[in-house]
């Protein structure tokens, strides 16, 4: 299987990225809703991303 380098930390970083936004806007008072179902149209094709 091949696999881009430093995937893992990629993925570990972004989360973490958004779990830190998400707590700076939940303390300034705007409602934060985490990862969400997002439909996505590619190549003529609806692909259902879910978290």
């Amino acid at each position: 299987m091949l696999r881009w380098p430093y995937t893992d930390h990629w993925v570990r970083d972004c989360w973490m990225y958004a779990v830190c936004l998400d707590y700076e806007l939940s303390k300034r008072g705007v409602d934060v809703e985490g990862e969400v179902a997002l439909p996505v149209e590619y190549d003529g094709v609806r692909l259902d991303a879910v978290p």
